[in-house]
């Protein structure tokens, strides 16, 4: 699921022009999906002629992909997201290591005001590819077949 995941966001930008193509589903962009379209194919799976085990299954599994993409997105080391932050403490504490090493006091924390365009710019960087997704979504949905 993570390695599917990973796959998935590495892909995107070659993904973003077969967001609108006519045969979506077959395109790597038929991967790459709002919340939008994952509903949407949540919804197409519970009203496929199935028993409702594999519904179930299939709702589930959904659900937790959509966690676990969630949950390792947020790990990358962009400033907004937890990984950004993670990253900011791993800087503090290399810092701190070579300031001891070499005898020298403690250069103390990071300064987050300077960060603080960085994440402007990927938060508005999330933004711009979330709306791009949700437009492709609701204008060229994917069809199961």
């Amino acid at each position: 699921m993570l390695s599917g995941s990973a796959s998935v966001v590495k892909d995107l930008p070659k993904a973003i022009p077969d967001l609108f193509a006519k045969n979506r589903a077959d395109t790597p962009g038929g991967q790459v999906t709002s919340v939008v379209g994952a509903g949407n194919v949540t919804g197409q799976v519970l009203e496929a002629r199935i028993g409702w085990q594999p519904k179930a299954g299939l709702v589930l599994l959904i659900i937790a992909s959509l966690n676990i993409f969630v949950g390792a997105f947020n790990l990358l080391p962009l400033l907004p997201l937890d990984g950004g932050h993670l990253a900011v403490v791993i800087y503090e504490r290399i810092r701190y290591w070579f300031a001891r090493l070499l005898r020298r006091p403690d250069p103390g924390p990071v300064d987050y005001r300077r960060l603080v365009p960085v994440s402007v710019g990927v938060f508005a960087l999330l933004v711009g590819v979330g709306l791009l997704l949700i437009m492709a979504d609701l204008v060229n949905p994917v069809h199961l077949q």
